[in-house]
Formats: structure tokens, C-alpha cells, sequence
């Protein structure tokens, strides 16, 4: 049985952009991509343009969000805040993709799990929406995802 949010996510693609802080964030709100890009601008990292985990939990708080974070979470709180209703957002290294550098880091949304795989909306991987009975737009077994998962985390009430 999939266990997913009660409504789907928008899914918007970042393209070849440093922006999925905003992307991700702009998809667990329900707000668009431009508004998080402009909220988040502050907290940017200069030169680099990505936007680091405290930056997503400020806007989250301004925008009235209960929020729910941890460094080493662990993936009962993510099946947790899915049963709760809540979107969470993880930071990974998605080694998922095939030409990914050792250093890149990627936030996705966690939008439902089941006894196999964790379900994402994820905004660097460039794919539609899979179809009504399956959440998000990627999907990952469980080991491969606790293998990209440093344990960095944020829920959204």
C-alpha cells in the first residue's frame, strides 16, 4: 500500500539551474518557483547561487508554516510527516544521476512512501508526473535512497 499525501504536489522543473532550494520549497508551499527565488535571495550563497538548509526552514517559518527539521533524521520521521499530511523536503546526493559529481548536493520533496520505495517531487529530474496511482514524479528504493541521505530534513505543517 502507498502511503502519500492527501494532494498532489505542483512538479516544476528547475532546468539547468543551481535552484532546487527554491523549487522544492515553491512545491511543499504550493506557491510558485519566482516567489521562493525572490524570498530565499537573501540567504543564497554568493558566487555559488545555492541555497543552504537554514535559508528553506526561515522562509518556511515567515510563510507560517509549522515546521518540523532535523540533521539526522531518519526514515520514520519522513513516513512520519507523510502520514501526518505533511510534504518533506530532504537534501541528498543523488547518485541516482548518472553524471552527478561526488559534491553536488539536491533537494527533493518526499511525497509517499511504501514497504519498498520512497515517492518524490523532484525538480532536477525532469520528468512528468508518473500516473494517478503513484505520487510525485521518482520513485527510489529505500536502500538506494538511505544511501544519498545524509539524514538532513524538513516538514512542513
Amino acid at each position: 500500500m502507498i502511503h502519500r499525501l492527501s494532494d498532489p504536489l505542483p512538479i516544476y522543473d528547475q532546468g539547468n539551474t543551481p535552484d532546487c532550494g527554491p523549487y522544492a520549497l515553491a512545491m511543499a508551499t504550493g506557491s510558485t518557483p519566482d516567489e521562493m527565488l525572490r524570498r530565499l535571495a537573501p540567504y543564497r550563497l554568493p558566487g555559488l547561487g545555492v541555497t543552504p538548509p537554514w535559508g528553506l526552514v526561515r522562509v518556511a517559518r515567515e510563510l507560517g508554516f509549522r515546521v518540523e527539521w532535523g540533521l539526522r533524521g531518519s526514515l520514520v520521521d519522513l513516513q512520519n510527516a507523510i502520514d501526518r499530511d505533511q510534504p518533506a523536503i530532504v537534501l541528498v546526493h543523488p547518485t541516482d544521476y548518472p553524471s552527478c559529481p561526488w559534491y553536488v548536493l539536491h533537494y527533493r520533496v518526499v511525497v509517499g512512501y511504501d514497504e519498498l520505495a520512497i515517492y518524490f517531487a523532484c525538480s532536477g529530474c525532469h520528468r512528468a508526473p508518473f500516473p494517478h496511482y503513484f505520487p510525485g514524479n521518482l520513485a527510489l528504493a529505500q536502500e538506494l535512497f538511505l544511501g544519498q541521505w545524509p539524514g538532513w530534513y524538513l516538514a512542513l505543517g
